[in-house]
């Protein structure tokens, strides 16, 4: 399949200490497994620097102004500290997918941090993060197109994302 000219591809400036889990070519590269018809109505896909808002999130699928996937930054260290009074077992529960792509999870003292290595990091983004986000956009456009409503954050919403992420054809494993 030939690459569409929409999405956008775009990446910002990085603050010193971060990185980007991929590059703008390897978005690119995935996107074209992806069939057309998902990503039409797509405006962008982006790297963008993580901020404190986004610092647990890999990913977000945003409507305004225009339908928008940002890829965050994380640290060039490939260690995130955990809030105080995280579940270690409750997060290991939340974090199945994560740890199946190779995210460990570290105990020092009564604190939880996450590590992973760059190219396991990578393989989760580009492979489950990035169609997941996807999923939310196909979710979304179907909805718009029947009229509905569309319901960010809901189960719902999640739900449609993961199994579009876990089970449309279309996957591939690019190591």
């Amino acid at each position: 399949m030939a690459l569409i000219s929409n999405p956008y591809i775009f990446e910002t400036a990085l603050l010193p200490g971060w990185m980007y889990p991929c590059t703008t070519h390897e978005v690119i590269a995935r996107l074209e497994s992806i069939p057309e018809e998902h990503l039409r109505g797509l405006h962008a896909i982006g790297l963008k620097t993580s901020t404190k808002r986004d610092c647990y999130a890999n990913a977000r699928f945003t409507i305004l102004p225009w339908p928008t996937i940002i890829i965050f930054s994380f640290p060039s260290s490939m260690e995130l500290k955990m809030p105080r009074g995280t579940d270690p077992a409750q997060f290991r529960s939340e974090c199945k997918v994560e740890l199946e792509y190779g995210m460990e999870i570290v105990m020092d003292g009564s604190r939880l941090f996450i590590t992973w290595t760059p190219e396991k990091l990578k393989r989760f983004i580009l492979n489950h993060v990035l169609p997941h986000e996807i999923g939310h956009h196909v979710n979304y456009m179907t909805r718009k197109r029947n009229g509905w409503r569309y319901n960010p954050g809901t189960v719902a919403s999640e739900e449609f994302a993961e199994h579009y992420a876990r089970n449309t054809p279309h996957m591939i494993n690019l190591s």
